[in-house]
């Protein structure tokens, strides 16, 4: 899916008020927005795993490949400033939700690298 059909995070999202996903999804929504909107709670959130200092655009819901499946992690954050970009996956849990198989933390993550640039499912 092209990041032009991505769901910018929203404060008040339209999503429905019944069942959980749908209230992992308002927490996340909020959240985000809130990131992007007030800049030093963005800045004071992402600067301990090594986010650049500027623009944060958060997302809700991004659907991304791996392999044959696809997994929809809860939201993604990020922050650019010149050329350089540093994004991060984000997976809420709101109450005693269970993780779905389908969710990008059903696969154990590592990185292979620090401060947010590439990861890899572990095998």
């Amino acid at each position: 899916m092209s990041e032009e059909t991505w769901l910018a995070a929203r404060l008040i999202p339209t999503s429905g008020i019944n069942g959980a996903d749908e209230q992992e999804r308002r927490a996340t929504s909020a959240l985000l927005a809130v990131m992007s909107a007030v800049r030093e709670f963005g800045r004071a959130l992402t600067q301990p795993w090594g986010a650049p200092a500027g623009q944060v655009q958060t997302f809700i819901e991004v659907p991304f490949r791996l392999g044959d499946g696809k997994f929809f992690p809860d939201g993604l954050i990020r922050v650019s400033r010149g050329q350089r970009q540093w994004t991060a996956l984000v997976e809420v849990k709101t109450g005693s939700t269970r993780q779905p198989s389908t969710s990008a933390s059903s696969r154990r993550w590592r990185c292979t690298t620090f401060r947010g640039r590439r990861c890899s499912p572990s095998p």
